[in-house]
């Protein structure tokens, strides 16, 4: 059973799944028996629907847990829409949940100098602006759920240490997290920021965030905010 599965996460043939991104790229992370720890890459359209995609390397996490001598582990990246150059990647020591965040630079395939860190932690992150970003962590010692998450979501701006962020919203230590929803109109235009706090594994409450105090959205508990289309808010 082993052998088959390694031979089927090793396989070349599998066909790399995408996601879209701004100035029409595509992107994948992908892994193999060349790429363990795995490599972020991206191609345009017109290729991917070729038989040999040409692909172009943004990250190497194998050269970089090399060169670091550390144990880093893909777990994902947030980019800031609509031209996705900017992007928060987050990297797990070992695999465990938490992680470190650092600015990466799509442009110059680079980590930003001086850009956006975050120590090793259980976070939720999202972009307000290229300045700005939205971040739910364990503030001071002991500010985590008994799950283990964050329920105070704060902003903070470039060039700003995580003790001078300004708090947004405040859930209680008794529930399950809190999180930011960043909603956009087609032109990547701020239309509303919105915090989830999520009571129990279950059930959500939503909170429109934009003046001195939050306003609770009259939303069912069992809903899930999806997006903003054309001026309304989509939600399961």
């Amino acid at each position: 059973l082993h052998a088959d599965a390694l031979a089927i996460v090793n396989a070349k043939d599998r066909i790399p799944a995408v996601s879209f991104a701004g100035n029409d790229e595509l992107r994948n992370f992908w892994q193999d028996a060349d790429h363990v720890r795995g490599i972020w890459r991206r191609t345009t359209l017109e290729s991917y629907r070729s038989e040999s995609p040409a692909w172009e390397l943004l990250l190497d996490v194998d050269a970089l847990a090399m060169a670091e001598g550390a144990n880093w582990v893909w777990s994902g990246v947030t980019c800031l829409l609509p031209e996705d150059r900017l992007c928060l990647v987050s990297l797990s020591d070992a695999g465990k949940d938490a992680v470190t965040v650092r600015e990466f630079d799509t442009h110059t395939r680079e980590f930003v100098a001086n850009g956006f860190k975050l120590p090793e932690g259980k976070h939720d992150l999202a972009w307000l602006d290229a300045d700005t970003i939205l971040v739910a962590t364990e503030w001071e010692k002991g500010q985590l759920t008994p799950s283990g998450y964050p329920y105070i979501i704060k902003s903070v701006k470039r060039s700003q240490t995580l003790a001078e962020a300004s708090e947004l919203f405040r859930g209680e230590a008794k529930d399950v997290a809190a999180a930011s929803i960043v909603l956009r109109d087609a032109d990547g235009v701020v239309q509303a920021v919105i915090a989830a706090r999520s009571l129990d594994f279950f059930t959500t409450e939503y909170y429109f965030i934009g003046g001195e105090t939050p306003v609770k959205l009259p939303l069912p508990l069992k809903s899930t905010i999806k997006a903003l289309v054309k001026g309304e808010l989509a939600f399961t």
